[in-house]
């Protein structure tokens, strides 16, 4: 289940229930729709026609992305997509014709990642090298 989730760029809003709080209700169970509100209430916007209090913007503009895109170093993008599939750093180590230590040594960053075992990268996970250089 995906839910959208609308970010402010300034200041956090400790109110709800909001209208979009409200839509979720009618169409998520009780206890999903109660995580989602108690993790994320600070992010949920209480009324549309507020916009100058409300100025919404894109999420790759906001502090929040930029601070993840600083984080997402090529090892540990390579980490999450491996541990998303279900994969061993052995069982990747054979899929690109490199052992498991390298594998690890790409994760923890103490090796990079060719342009060569990037493409294998990004064929087997079904993104853009870009990631992994």
């Amino acid at each position: 289940m995906s839910v959208a989730v609308k970010m402010r760029h300034t200041s956090v809003r400790h109110s709800y229930p909001s209208r979009y709080t409200l839509h979720l209700r009618r169409t998520t169970p009780r206890r999903v729709l109660a995580e989602i509100v108690s993790k994320y209430r600070n992010y949920i916007i209480e009324d549309a026609e507020k916009k100058d209090d409300n100025e919404l913007i894109s999420v790759v503009e906001s502090d929040w992305y930029k601070d993840m895109t600083m984080k997402m170093t090529p090892g540990r993008y390579l980490r999450i997509l491996r541990e998303a599939c279900d994969l061993t750093q052995a069982e990747l180590g054979e899929k690109i014709g490199v052992t498991a230590a390298r594998v690890c040594d790409y994760e923890a960053g103490r090796r990079q990642i060719s342009k060569a075992v990037a493409r294998k990268l990004s064929e087997i996970f079904l993104v853009s090298m870009d990631k992994f250089i």
